[in-house]
Order: structure tokens, then C-alpha cells, then sequence
């Protein structure tokens, strides 16, 4: 079915823009459409590759999930609409948080809670950052690593200590890439060769060279996440951010945050300090410090408004922050900052605005602190958190 071929696409990032706008009409069309969507992301983002995605046969687990739908319905009609219409949705939400999980095997089954509230605590393992390097070598760094880097004639370009890595200076002419993966749960920082910084938060896929070249412009690629540099001085040599779908920025010497997340229909970049010029396919614009650029995936227009940039930047320092969001952001920021699962089956409460701070708590202490302040249920299964 052709509506597969564009989740397959969305998760690869291949869309064209008239393919994304399909996309989003079929999620947008009913609400079993936008879980089995969140379905195939929660898929993605807990190690599923591609192929595997795509190998599975989605049309016979559309017409299960349908038909299972059907004859829940048909066996609560006797209620009230308003309960038919809650319960069905948290029918669909445990279908497919436990259903196809025990399917695929993501989750290990445990006896049924009734409670709305299950005294369980999430276990949550720390995943490593991935460092891909040119040679192809790929090494998993934990919180603890302490290590050297050296290229293929020996000489150390690099240390790694804990959640840090800083390369140093070497003369070379040829540009060597390496990448860094930041799971959910994790940040990063790294110093490049020119003495940048660059902060990476959870979910973040960043490319860049080893050493940069004199006379040559400093490019990197923000594939995918969230990362606030601050950018060493060099009107020589301007350093350059690509992002997907054509998003990219200038700068000389300044600090800003750029947010690109795939979840995301928007690419965003706060300016801090100094000034750069942010282009969006045939639109370019220069940014003033206190200013946000926003550029659909969709059009080439980009939108600037004045903002307090202490609010993009709060995450730095592990702060959560967020102002007149909606629920549905504010779970998707959750799952990148604390590594979890969240499935919320009232769709209405995802459309809601709210203010969120979170700095040190645990997710146990969050999840608390929203179902008093939101009034909201939860539950915990299978190390998945259910909202209800």
C-alpha cells in the first residue's frame, strides 16, 4: 500500500514535500492512522533498522489492527458513546504498546495490573554514544571511557574523557569525517580542531571533520537532533551547518542553537551571540542576537521572532524548559531526555498547552509531578508508560 511506501520514506527521510503533505493528510484523516504511525517511529527508535521495518508484512498488521478494533467496538456498543469512544482509545494505545511489542519482541510479558497507577519503576538502561570513524571503525563510548585517538600513522588527534571529546590541531589536507550517534537519554560535547564547541543533546547525529583545512570553509552536518555550538572566530574561513531539507547557516564566529529533530515539521536556529545567515532552499535571511529562525520542511519561507533564548538553551545545563507546548512535545522531549517509551491514548490532552521546568528529577518524579498538575492517570507495563 502506498501509505507504507511513505512511512518507509518518513523514517529514511527520502520524502519529496508533495509525498510529506500525503503523509500528513493520511495521519491526519483518523486517529488510528496517527498511532500506527507513532507505531512504525516507536519502531524505528528502539533499534528497529529500516529493512527490518520494511520487511514486515504492514498490510496484514493494518487489516489485524483493524479487525481487532472492530470487535472490541462491537463488544462495548452497549455502553455509552462517550465510554465507547475512551475505551476504544485506550484499547488501540495497549495494542499497540503491548500487542505489537510482544510481536516483535521488544518487551518481555508480565502479569495484567488492573491499578491505574502500577508501583513499578522504570528500568532504564544507559545506551552508549556510537563514534563512527573514518576508517571504519565504529566504537561505543560510555560514560566512564578514557581514551586516545590516533590516525593511521599513530598520532593521537583526539581524547575522550567521559562525556567529552576534544580533537586536536594537525596539518593535514585532506578532510577525514568522523560521526557521532547520542541515543536518547544522553548529551555530548565535543571540541573540534578550530577550538569550537559543540554541545549535542539526546537524538543527535552529527558529522564533521577531523581537522579543518586553511583556505577551505568549515562544513558540518547536523543530520538529525539538537546541538548549541559556539563557534571559534575565523572570518577566513566561515564556518557552515547543513541540515536536512536544505536548511543550512553561516556563521563566522558566534553561539547558537539549532534544533532538527525528524519528529519535528520544522528546522529551527536561536541566535545567542554574534550573527549569522540562515538560508531555507532560495531564502536567505541574516539573524540578530535574541532572534529564532523557523523554516518549514514543506515551503521555503522561513518565520524570525523575537525570543528568550534562555529557553532553547536551558538543556545545556540538563534543564527541561518548555512554554506554552503541547503535550505531545512535551512526551516526545521526555523520551529523548530520560531514554522511555510514552503512549498516550487521549488525544485530547496531546493537543493541550503546557508550561513545563524539570532539571534533576528522576522520570518517576516527573510523572508524578504531571499527573497532579495535569490531572492525568498513568501506568507503567512492560517498562512502557501509558497515558490515560
Amino acid at each position: 500500500m502506498k501509505k507504507f511506501k511513505l512511512l518507509i520514506g518518513k523514517i529514511e527521510n527520502t520524502l519529496s514535500e508533495e509525498e510529506e503533505l500525503h503523509l500528513q493528510e493520511w495521519i491526519d484523516k483518523s486517529k488510528d492512522n496517527k498511532l500506527f504511525y507513532e507505531y512504525i517511529l516507536f519502531l524505528h527508535k528502539n533499534g528497529k533498522g529500516v529493512q527490518e521495518i520494511a520487511s514486515k508484512d504492514l498490510d496484514q498488521v493494518w487489516r489485524s489492527f483493524n479487525k481487532k478494533q472492530h470487535d472490541y467496538v462491537q463488544k462495548v456498543r452497549h455502553l455509552k458513546r462517550q465510554r465507547i469512544l475512551r475505551y476504544a482509545a485506550i484499547f488501540i494505545g495497549l495494542l499497540l504498546a503491548i500487542g505489537y511489542a510482544f510481536k516483535d519482541r521488544l518487551f518481555t510479558p508480565t502479569n495484567t495490573v488492573t491499578n491505574d497507577v502500577v508501583n513499578q519503576r522504570l528500568i532504564i538502561e544507559s545506551e552508549d554514544i556510537i563514534l563512527k570513524r573514518e576508517n571504519g571503525e565504529i566504537l561505543t563510548l560510555k560514560e566512564e571511557s578514557n581514551l586516545a585517538l590516533t590516525n593511521n600513522k599513530g598520532n593521537v588527534i583526539g581524547q575522550v574523557k567521559g562525556n567529552t571529546l576534544v580533537y586536536t590541531r594537525e596539518a593535514s589536507q585532506e578532510l577525514i569525517y568522523n560521526e557521532i550517534i547520542v541515543p536518547y537519554g544522553r548529551t555530548f560535547q565535543l571540541e573540534l580542531s578550530d577550538n569550537t564547541i559543540v554541545h549535542l543533546n539526546a537524538g543527535t547525529s552529527f558529522k564533521y571533520p577531523v581537522n579543518f583545512i586553511e583556505g577551505v570553509d568549515r562544513k558540518v552536518f547536523l543530520n538529525e537532533g539538537e546541538a548549541f555550538f559556539e563557534v571559534k572566530e575565523n572570518k577566513k574561513n566561515p564556518f557552515l551547518i547543513d541540515t536536512p531539507h536544505q536548511f543550512n547557516i553561516e556563521v563566522t564566529g558566534t553561539k547558537f542553537n539549532v534544533s532538527a529533530y525528524k519528529e519535528d515539521n520544522v528546522i529551527s536556529t536561536v541566535l545567542v551571540e554574534g550573527k549569522v545567515a540562515v538560508t531555507s532552499k532560495n531564502n536567505t535571511i541574516s539573524l540578530l542576537p535574541n532572534y529564532k529562525a523557523t523554516a518549514s520542511k514543506h515551503t521555503e519561507e522561513i518565520a524570525t521572532e523575537i525570543v528568550n533564548t534562555n529557553d532553547y538553551t536551558a538543556w545545556i545545563k540538563g534543564v527541561l524548559l518548555l512554554k506554552s507546548t503541547t503535550f505531545k512535545k512535551i512526551r516526545l522531549r521526555l523520551e529523548r531526555k530520560y531514554n522511555v517509551v510514552i503512549l498516550n491514548t487521549n488525544s485530547e490532552l496531546d493537543a493541550q498547552l503546557y508550561n513545563i521546568y524539570f532539571q534533576d528529577e528522576t522520570i518517576e518524579d516527573v510523572l508524578e509531578s504531571l499527573k497532579k498538575t495535569f490531572d492525568i492517570s498513568y501506568k507503567i507495563e512492560n517498562n512502557t508508560i501509558i497515558i490515560n
